[in-house]
C-alpha cells in the first residue's frame, strides 16, 4: 500500500473512531435526559462509525482486499473524500472503493436526523444505515439483506 493512502486510511480511521465516540457518549447523555429519539440515532450513527472504524482498521493492517452532530458528520466526510483522492492518485482501487463508500455511508448519515423516528437497519459490511425497512440490497456495497441488524 502506498505512503499516501496508508496516510489518508490512517486519517479516516482516527475520524471515525473520534466520532463513534463521541456520539456514543452524546447518546448516553442524550438518554440521561430522556431524549430516546436522539439517543437511538446517536447510538445508530456511533454504531455505523464503529463498523467503518473496523474496516479502515482492517485494510490498515492488510486483512482485506482492496463541532455538532452535523459537522462531526461532515469532518468525517471529508476526511473519507481526502483519502479517496490520495487513494486514486497512488491506484489504489481498494482503499479507494473502501473509502468511497465509508464517504457514502457518511454523507447519508446526515440525512438520518431528519428520520429520528424511523427504524433503523445497520449494514455489517459497510455501516451504512437504513431507515424504514431493510432494503433489498444496500446502497453502497451491495449487501443482501441478511447482512443488516435491526437496531434498538
Amino acid at each position: 500500500m502506498a505512503a499516501g493512502t496508508r496516510q489518508g486510511l490512517a486519517l479516516a480511521f482516527a475520524a471515525a473512531s473520534r466520532a463513534q465516540a463521541r456520539n456514543h457518549l452524546l447518546a448516553q447523555m442524550a438518554q440521561d435526559r430522556g431524549d430516546e429519539q436522539r439517543a437511538r440515532l446517536l447510538r445508530a450513527l456511533a454504531q455505523s462509525q464503529q463498523v467503518q472504524a473496523r474496516r479502515l482498521l482492517m485494510i490498515l493492517r492488510g486483512k482485506l482486499p482492496g463541532a455538532g452532530l452535523e459537522a462531526e458528520l461532515e469532518e468525517l466526510a471529508a476526511a473519507f473524500a481526502h483519502g479517496v483522492e490520495l487513494a486514486r492518485a497512488e491506484e489504489d482501487q481498494p482503499g479507494a472503493r473502501a473509502l468511497e463508500q465509508c464517504r457514502q455511508v457518511s454523507q447519508h448519515s446526515r440525512d438520518l436526523a431528519e428520520q429520528a423516528g424511523a427504524e433503523l437497519h445497520l449494514c455489517q459490511v459497510c455501516g451504512y444505515l437504513a431507515a424504514g425497512p431493510v432494503p433489498e440490497r444496500c446502497p453502497v456495497c451491495g449487501a443482501v439483506p441478511e447482512r443488516f441488524r435491526r437496531l434498538e
